[in-house]
């Protein structure tokens, strides 16, 4: 599907957009992305690079592009997301991929009714992928619910880095006091959740830590993900290939490339 499906890399193109990020759980206490700038950067907080807003246009040919940052970080605001969105919407032949840990944020844009999503002739815009980044059980008891509420036409979760056991069959929801409000098997058709006859999820990608100090990924976490997903027909990414097969699927989207 694409030309550079490499070890760990299922995109083209990075859109570097947002410099700068703060940690919010688990998963980002030895993240790369920040260590990287701490090194390299002189830049303080974050920031919205506008300037590299018309990159996707400069290229006819399809790729795939992955955001990198957190576009749904409380620092970046609507007007800013909607920009990002303008740019996609008009480069139907590429496909993006928004990845971000703060998907109440995410939800929260879509439910604003922006004007770009009533001037589209398509909507949910078929060229995007919305993910949710899930290191734990923890995490994907709560990001994962939110995520199902964002109208997309594909949606993926990132289990990288995987720090704990994560069953797709037992995703429970609680509200803010600890309280019991239901409970998803993401990885079967969910009645208003986009296309009833498919999985509520389309794609799993799952990886270790990286780095010096690196938290250990137990083997036995991967295998659990991937014999569900391999069940349910879901497509899986073994980015750093744990399990030594090389897997490296991915979802069938619109403009296929």
């Amino acid at each position: 599907m694409f030309d550079r499906i490499n070890e760990g890399r299922y995109w083209d193109f990075g859109w570097d957009l947002v410099s700068g990020c703060t940690r919010v759980s688990e998963g980002c206490m030895s993240c790369w992305f920040l260590s990287m700038r701490k090194r390299f950067s002189k830049e303080i907080g974050i920031v919205f690079h506008l300037e590299r807003i018309m990159r996707p246009f400069k290229r006819r040919k399809p790729a795939s592009y992955a955001i990198w940052g957190d576009l749904f970080h409380e620092s970046v605001t609507f007007d800013q997301i909607d920009q990002v969105f303008d740019t996609i919407m008009f480069n139907l032949h590429h496909i993006f991929y928004i990845l971000t840990k703060r998907p109440e944020r995410m939800l929260e844009y879509f439910n604003s009714g922006r004007k770009w999503m009533l001037i589209t002739k398509e909507f949910p815009l078929p060229n995007v992928l919305i993910g949710t980044t899930v290191e734990n059980q923890k995490y994907a008891n709560i990001r994962i619910p939110i995520l199902l509420k964002i109208p997309a036409k594909i949606r993926f979760i990132s289990c990288e880095p995987l720090l704990g056991q994560v069953d797709l069959k037992n995703i429970q929801q609680f509200n803010s006091e600890g309280k019991y409000i239901a409970s998803y098997q993401v990885l079967e058709p969910i009645l208003n959740c986009g296309d009833s006859n498919r999985p509520a999820l389309d794609l799993i990608i799952c990886g270790p830590e990286t780095g010096t100090k690196a938290r250990p990924m137990q083997k036995e976490w991967i295998e659990l993900l991937y014999s569900q997903c391999k069940a349910a027909n879901v497509p899986f990414f073994d980015k750093k290939n744990i399990l030594g097969l090389n897997i490296k699927q991915l979802p069938n989207v619109k403009n296929e490339l």
